[in-house]
């Protein structure tokens, strides 16, 4: 699909689809069964009246044109990749803004973003994936779930773990209660883009393992800042987070480089798994990690301002520190601390 230079092309369809296959399709204003690429320099809008705005049963490539989306449910879809390069995207959609859907082969089901601006407003996840999602630039304005005011109040449970440190390319990333602004199952990495983020579930959240090298975040969330269900690694990037429930978390978190500085109404930095039950009070039913794995946080570079209601650092095993600043304000009643661990605090 071409937008050709100079011109402004609109679609948009009824809400009534009756009279479709028996398998239901299509069931979007722009739909293929094959592969679909959207480029060009012209003006794209696109208005879904019944259900999706933009979905390919295969894959979906965007590599230029400012494609404009209301949408009724999500707004663009993908279901083997959706890889963009470039383009101007603005998303209002009632659903998910932008996500890959194949769960039965792990090397599918991925989003991949190098360029482009983005604003997405969403009433439930801006971006999700299955397997994957890498982005290694653009400019993203996420609102997702109506923001971070808009999240339920926390509340104390007892979740079993779900992934016991193993991937699960079935894991839930339905859109049932889920408000998160960057979502996948299994991998996050994010190496640079600018990214701003308000939603009412986790800003960026992975069932599995999130890795960030680079960028520049702000970030206001009703939930955690940063959650990875196994592994954080985080070596750079400007990040702020200006409002969230717990900051970083994760069973395990390694910190080596770049610059967070987060005010939190729970803990800063949690590494949760063991007995734990703090990281399950999130608005939209918790997060839950592989319970025996052995939590530690690995502090050997970078910058960490926290500034927590909670606890300041929480280990429900060990923090190992080798370099690095870390500055932790924190409070000395109701249990919290600026530091607590259950095993051993070891600084070289």
């Amino acid at each position: 699909m071409n937008s050709a230079a100079g011109t402004t092309n609109s679609l948009a369809d009824g809400s009534d689809y009756s009279g479709q296959s028996s398998d239901h399709e299509p069931d979007s204003t722009v739909f293929s069964k094959d592969n679909l690429t959207i480029n060009g320099r012209g003006t794209l809008n696109i208005t879904a009246n019944f259900n999706d705005a933009v979905k390919s049963k295969d894959t979906l490539i965007i590599t230029g044109s400012t494609v404009n989306i209301t949408s009724a449910d999500d707004g663009i879809i993908g279901k083997d990749y959706v890889v963009i390069t470039n383009g101007i995207i603005n998303i209002d959609a009632k659903g998910d803004g932008i996500k890959s859907t194949y769960d039965t082969d792990t090397t599918k089901g991925a989003v991949s973003v190098s360029d482009g601006t983005f604003n997405i407003t969403s009433g439930a996840d801006g971006i999700q994936a299955q397997t994957k999602i890498t982005i290694s630039g653009g400019n993203f304005n996420i609102k997702a779930g109506g923001g971070y005011t808009n999240a339920d109040a926390h509340s104390e449970n007892n979740n079993p773990g779900r992934l016991n440190g193993n991937f699960s390319n079935t894991a839930d990333v339905s859109d049932s209660g889920s408000c998160k602004g960057i979502k996948c199952s299994y991998i996050v990495e994010i190496s640079d883009g600018k990214i701003t983020i308000d939603s009412a579930d986790d800003a960026i959240h992975s069932n599995n393992t999130v890795t960030i090298s680079g960028g520049a975040y702000n970030i206001s969330t009703g939930d955690d800042g940063v959650h990875a269900d196994t592994i954080l690694n985080y070596s750079g990037g400007e990040m702020i987070i200006s409002s969230c429930y717990e900051g970083l978390e994760s069973t395990t978190i390694n910190f080596s480089g770049g610059n967070v500085h987060l005010t939190a109404s729970d803990d800063g930095l949690n590494a949760a798994g063991g007995n734990d039950n703090s990281n399950e009070g999130g608005p939209m039913g918790g997060d839950r990690f592989g319970f025996g794995s052995a939590a530690v946080i690995n502090i050997t570079g970078g910058y960490l301002y926290i500034d927590a209601s909670g606890d300041g650092i929480d280990s429900n095993g060990s923090v190992k520190m080798s370099g690095g600043t870390v500055i932790v304000n924190g409070p000395t009643d109701s249990g919290n601390g600026a530091l607590d661990y259950d095993s051993e605090f070891d600084v070289t």
